[in-house]
């Protein structure tokens, strides 16, 4: 595992993050004596999750084998609803929030339909066959996520998967308690994503 960080906005917006993603997985790639270029799989949380699905788009199924997500952003072209009121685990990302967000990330000239910022319009060949997109319902980010991996289904990826969590937030991995529903919600996504990568690779997991 290689555990990175990269320039954060507003002094550094878009597209520095993902730059420095990009030139991170060329590190990778370029030291075979430390690394398996051919099993290099991205992944990252909410933001992060953008990141790592558009450097994955980027760099094409030739360099990265998977991307797993989690509540990542899609879409920046509108402001999405979440389907479900209820939470129990996690939040919302308020209107406002989102706006900040976003202009402090975006440029005023940048268009947000760019598929390095709205991944959810990259071409769906330009994503690995290895994909896993976790979101819970509550969250606003929901519908956008779950509709991006139905596109690449239908488009022929063999193994991407959406796992939608019910009555779970943005974040609801961070804030679950211990022996609570929303714990074993948690403990389920991460191993799924841990399966993922085991049938990308091929391992047999005793």
């Amino acid at each position: 595992m290689f555990d990175a960080d990269y320039r954060k906005s507003p002094e550094h917006p878009f597209p520095a993050a993902i730059q420095d993603a990009e030139d991170i997985a060329y590190y990778l790639a370029a030291n075979p004596d430390k690394y398996d270029p051919s099993n290099i799989f991205l992944s990252g949380f909410s933001a992060g999750g953008n990141i790592a699905l558009v450097t994955a788009s980027a760099l094409g199924p030739e360099r990265v084998k998977g991307v797993l997500t989690f509540y990542p952003s899609v879409d920046f072209t509108k402001r999405h609803t979440a389907p479900e009121k209820r939470i129990l685990a996690g939040g919302v990302i308020p209107a406002w929030c989102s706006r900040v967000f976003y202009e402090a990330y975006i440029l005023p000239d940048q268009p947000r339909n760019d598929p390095r910022l709205s991944v959810n319009l990259a071409p769906a060949e330009s994503f690995p066959n290895h994909v896993y997109v976790v979101c819970g319902n509550a969250d606003t980010l929901y519908d956008p996520a779950r509709k991006f991996v139905e596109k690449l289904k239908e488009a022929g990826h063999i193994d991407a998967e959406f796992v939608g969590l019910e009555y779970m937030g943005h974040g609801f991995d961070i804030h679950a308690k211990k022996d609570t529903e929303s714990e074993a919600k948690k403990v389920k996504v991460y191993t799924g994503a841990v399966d993922l990568i085991n049938r990308a690779i091929g391992a047999t997991v005793l």
